[in-house]
């Protein structure tokens, strides 16, 4: 593979991340009832994008086996659009008088991809047992959270939110480590799936999954937050499917049928859910 192709790999390898980000600001906006700020949900892509840029760049052991197609790309070009991305996402969110929802995910996101020397101590975020899933979790959370704060800020409200970024990113982040089990096990990082094992961690996710899901609709029916029931719904039923089928090792998916309910379930959940909520509110 050339140095080209693998850069350019290596740039896209994060749009998804970036909108997954960007999908769930514009559904916290649909929960709290607010008009939509398109700026912020662009500042908050460029922000994601460049975090999760930055860290595929860095790079590690776990890395050089589970992204083997990016080994050749060209870091500096990456981590110059990485630059480029963040100062953009921050004059934004400046100009919206947002700034300093931006310094908790850029600060973990930094941390994240980078060792922490201590002394003789080195502490890596990434090899905790579910520190790395805490900690990015708590970062979108906040990040999220912080965007519609200003529009709403009612405690229930605001509680019922972060719970529901933090879960679907801590789902999301354990469910990248069921894909990298063969590289972390290599360079000896003790992800949840491997500390505890597959069958625990799949419970431990299914278990917060139908917790949040089941909070957030009792607080829509409550009235507290805007009855988007069909995003609710959609996005239990996805996460119900992925979990139960599709959390374990990406190279067991092997058939194609498989892979298309796993991209449709997992990768297009955000998706298909606002699809759905947009279909009901102008047809139903």
């Amino acid at each position: 593979m050339s140095r080209g192709i693998a850069t350019l790999r290596l740039l896209v390898a994060s749009i998804l991340n970036g909108s997954y980000g960007a999908f769930i600001i514009y559904i916290a906006y649909l929960m709290v009832g607010y008009n939509i700020r398109i700026s912020n949900i662009i500042a908050g892509f460029l922000i994601i994008y460049a975090i999760y840029t930055f860290d595929r760049a860095k790079g590690g052991e776990e890395d050089d086996i589970n992204r083997k197609e990016l080994i050749k790309s060209r870091k500096d070009i990456a981590y110059i659009i990485c630059i480029l991305s963040s100062l953009i996402g921050v004059l934004i969110f400046f100009l919206n008088d947002l700034l300093f929802v931006v310094i908790i995910p850029l600060i973990a996101g930094y941390f994240y991809s980078m060792k922490i020397n201590i002394g003789s101590f080195t502490i890596r975020l990434k090899g905790g047992c579910g520190m790395k899933n805490l900690i990015v979790a708590l970062a979108w959370g906040i990040f999220i959270t912080g965007i519609v704060v200003r529009v709403n800020t009612e405690f229930v409200t605001i509680i019922a939110i972060f719970l529901f970024v933090f879960v679907k990113n801590f789902i999301t982040t354990v469910m990248y480590d069921f894909r990298d089990i063969k590289g972390d096990k290599v360079a000896g990082l003790l992800t949840l799936p491997i500390y505890f094992g597959e069958h625990i961690t799949r419970i431990l996710l299914m278990s917060l999954h139908l917790l949040v899901h089941s909070l957030v609709a009792f607080v829509m029916i409550a009235g507290i937050l805007e009855f988007k029931f069909v995003i609710i719904l959609s996005c239990f039923i996805s996460g119900i499917i992925y979990i139960f089928f599709f959390a374990k090792p990406i190279d067991l998916i092997n058939s194609r049928i498989k892979k298309i309910l796993f991209y449709l379930s997992y990768k297009g959940e955000l998706y298909m859910a606002l699809g759905l909520q947009i279909v009901y509110s102008n047809f139903m």
